[in-house]
């Protein structure tokens, strides 16, 4: 999944781990028993979910299917992604009750299953009822070393309250869902622009002279062309970190509609590279200033972190794109990848998304050596 920003910073979720466990230790004012196997939510066997809203007391996020698609209402009003949707729909399905916390209201603060303190998910069925999920502090492994391989979120378990009804309880759930949040970013549909191999880029920046690569087929050697087109040699990864992301074809993320180009250093002389398709399409993508992540964004990416992952948060470059076409591909594979990038690039037009930094740094430095 995207690295989003977390809803509440995790520090203050783990101090709450020993809380939890000194109110599971005791009897009062929380005790605890356990439940006969069965559903969490046993309606979602049955029923579909129309629409999910997601909260905490910083922001919100509203999704709603509507002929079979999901879309984000608020604040993005973008393409939702079906895959993130029903990864976590189908762990909540799946999800056996595990144990029922008797926890006094007063305490409900304490184990963050408040709306004023957790995450939650209102979810409502095609037949208009809902039910309301609030996500609260994790039950870390006391073992140390259990999470070194599958990460936390494999190992933890969330104390989680539903309330649907009349009926209102805290669950121990056998689930973690450590990188749920309120964030549009995590549940937006990210998928880019996808290409293959290009056939010429062409880097521009302020004070600079254009530079031209190119290659004569798909995924050969790069050239670079002089102003009067004499090639010369040039080390062929020059742009590899970049084109990875076009090989890849997904941004990190999308920023609300509300925020302006110009307050993220995309301007008429900001740096930009124009990548020529073999596919006859022409993609101009113009980068803003580089974003750090933040200190939540840190720590949230470092309860990310396994053997896999080194839970390590990225700095993000915003970017937005204009799009050419040149006519239709020469055979089916590219006629199909031009009409999906037709599409995004029309899904993407006067927005602004991000890549990682790690995706532009050789554009940087091509730009550098330039005169």
């Amino acid at each position: 999944m995207m690295t989003v920003k977390p809803s509440k910073p995790i520090h203050r979720i783990m101090s709450g781990v020993f809380t939890a466990l000194a109110l599971s230790a005791c009897g009062n004012p929380a005790t605890d028993r356990s439940l006969e196997p069965g559903y969490f939510l046993p309606e979602l066997q049955e029923r579909r979910v129309q629409g999910l809203y997601v909260s905490d007391s910083v922001q919100s996020t509203e999704i709603k299917s509507k002929d079979g698609k999901w879309r984000i209402e608020e604040p993005l009003y973008f393409p939702a992604s079906a895959d993130v949707i029903n990864v976590f729909l189908q762990t909540v399905t799946d999800v056996q009750t595990g144990k029922m916390i008797k926890v006094a209201p007063k305490d409900y603060g304490r184990l963050r299953v408040t709306e004023e303190d957790g995450i939650t998910v209102k979810l409502t069925y095609e037949n208009g009822e809902t039910v309301k999920l609030i996500f609260g502090i994790l039950d870390m492994p006391r073992d140390e070393t259990a999470g070194v391989m599958a990460g936390l979120g494999g190992v933890a378990r969330r104390y989680v309250r539903k309330i649907s009804g009349s009926d209102d309880a805290v669950f121990l759930l056998p689930i973690s869902l450590i990188d749920l949040s309120s964030s549009a970013s995590l549940w937006a549909n990210i998928d880019y622009i996808r290409v293959p191999s290009f056939r010429k880029a062409t880097v521009r920046a302020p004070g600079k002279s254009p530079i031209v690569l190119a290659r004569d087929d798909m995924y050969g050697p790069l050239y670079k062309l002089s102003s009067s087109g004499q090639r010369s040699a040039i080390d062929t990864n020059v742009l590899k970190c970049f084109e990875a992301f076009l090989v890849k074809g997904q941004c990190k993320r999308i920023a609300p509609k509300s925020v302006s180009s110009a307050a993220l250093g995309i301007s008429a002389g900001a740096p930009e590279i124009e990548v020529e398709s073999f596919e006859g399409m022409s993609y101009t993508l113009r980068f803003g200033t580089p974003v750090e992540p933040s200190e939540e964004e840190i720590e949230f990416q470092q309860m990310q972190a396994s053997f896999m992952d080194k839970g390590v948060a990225k700095t993000l470059v915003p970017v937005v794109m204009t799009t050419e076409s040149s006519g239709g591909g020469e055979n089916i594979f590219e006629t199909v990848l031009n009409d999906k990038n037709t599409a995004l690039a029309a899904r993407f037009d006067g927005r602004i998304a991000y890549i990682e930094y790690d995706n532009f740094y050789c554009l940087e430095a091509l730009i550098a050596e330039a005169k």
